[in-house]
């Protein structure tokens, strides 16, 4: 288990949202993960008030050629476990990252990463991949972070009366739903 705490000027609402979309990750991931996922294309799953989103790899194209009974999600995409309000648990191939989020205000936020290893992986002849695996998931975060700072600081700007974000994808409007909904119950 490795663990790492970024800061960020960022909108918790607003970054949680570019976890359960994928219009973003081609763009602003290009020099990262971008290259290996498919473009714009996300599926999602509602659980009760939390959520799955699944965001394929491209390598989810050779699964045509391949009987159903040797597929295996986890090595042509990552879902991701939204757990409402503020935890993600992102499922990879050998491992699953877990984001937590904690508004500290309206426009900062804090995230604490955690790698989780198998038990039986987590050994000292591994302990670089798994390093390497937290790297390229806090620089994912971190290009998360500068493109939402810089949306909240056009936010914050006044220049807009109102704004739309994507509300045509589900799962945004899903998430919506739920904000929505226990807003109105804390009256």
């Amino acid at each position: 288990m490795i663990e790492h705490r970024l800061l960020g000027q960022a909108n918790c609402k607003l970054l949680r949202k570019g976890g359960i979309e994928a219009n973003h990750v081609k763009l602003t991931h290009r020099d990262t993960i971008g290259p290996n996922f498919l473009d714009n294309l996300s599926s999602y799953a509602r659980l009760v008030s939390h959520m799955r989103p699944i965001l394929p790899r491209n390598s989810l194209l050779g699964l045509r050629d391949m009987a159903a009974e040797n597929w295996n999600i986890r090595d042509h995409a990552n879902v991701l476990y939204t757990v409402f309000p503020c935890n993600q648990f992102l499922v990879m191939q050998d491992h699953v990252g877990w984001i937590s989020m904690r508004p500290l205000a309206p426009d900062r936020i804090e995230l604490r990463l955690t790698t989780l290893a198998p038990r039986d992986e987590s050994t000292a002849d591994k302990a670089a991949h798994w390093a390497r695996n937290q790297k390229i998931t806090e620089t994912t975060l971190n290009e998360d972070l500068s493109v939402n700072g810089a949306a909240q600081a056009g936010v914050a700007s006044g220049a807009n009366e109102a704004l739309l974000f994507g509300d045509y994808e589900g799962a945004l409007h899903a998430f919506d739903a739920q904000v929505e909904a226990r807003l109105s119950k804390a009256g």
